[in-house]
This record gives structure tokens, C-alpha cells and sequence, in this order.
């Protein structure tokens, strides 16, 4: 489904259904405590961290922290907020594809 703009629907869905205590619990929790650095500490295998540098729901440096962290690529999609995904698939496959045939060699 060339396009598709399913991904956006489930997003906005959610949202919508989320109700105003779970959004705002969300918004607070930490972003990368010493759990998750942990975590991603022990991941072993090529990663692509794409995040939008206007991302208003993760800040942009948790992604730079998650790169450094795992020893990953970083991609920023400069002026893009959260879930770069749904704002620019085409962009978001053909790093994917890329990628996978950069580490799959």
C-alpha cells in the first residue's frame, strides 16, 4: 500500500483516545535513565537512530545519547518533530534500505 497513511491514523487514534492524565504521565517520565542506558548499552548489533530535531515529545539529545550509547548511526531530520516515520516514509525506507545493505554486506 504505496502511501499509506495508516501509520498517521493509529498515531492520531491513539492520541485521541489517550485522554489528557496518560499524554501529560508520558510527557514526564524520564527519557533515559541509567535502566535504558543499561539496555542500550548491551545491544550488539548495527542500529540507525533516526530522530527529528524539533521533536517535542523526546528531545533531539536523547537520540544523540542513544547513538553514542549503542555506537550507532545517527540520522537528524532537521525541523521534523516526533515519529519521523509518519511525517516522511519515503525518506525514513530508503534510509532503511540503505542501511540494511550497508551492514548486511
Amino acid at each position: 500500500e504505496p502511501h499509506s497513511t495508516k501509520a498517521k491514523e493509529d498515531a492520531a487514534h491513539w492520541a485521541t483516545g489517550a485522554g489528557p492524565e496518560l499524554l501529560a504521565a508520558d510527557a514526564m517520565r524520564p527519557r533515559l535513565d541509567q535502566k535504558g542506558e543499561a539496555l542500550l548499552a548491551g545491544v550488539q548489533c548495527p542500529v540507525l537512530v533516526v530522530h527529528g530535531t524539533d521533536d517535542r515529545i523526546h528531545p533531539h539529545q536523547v537520540g544523540v545519547e542513544a547513538a553514542r550509547i549503542i555506537g550507532g548511526t545517527l540520522v537528524s531530520f532537521a525541523g521534523s518533530g516526533h515519529v519521523p516515520v509518519l511525517r516522511d516514509p519515503v525518506r525514513i525506507n530508503l534510509l532503511l534500505r540503505d542501511f540494511v545493505e550497508r551492514v548486511g554486506r
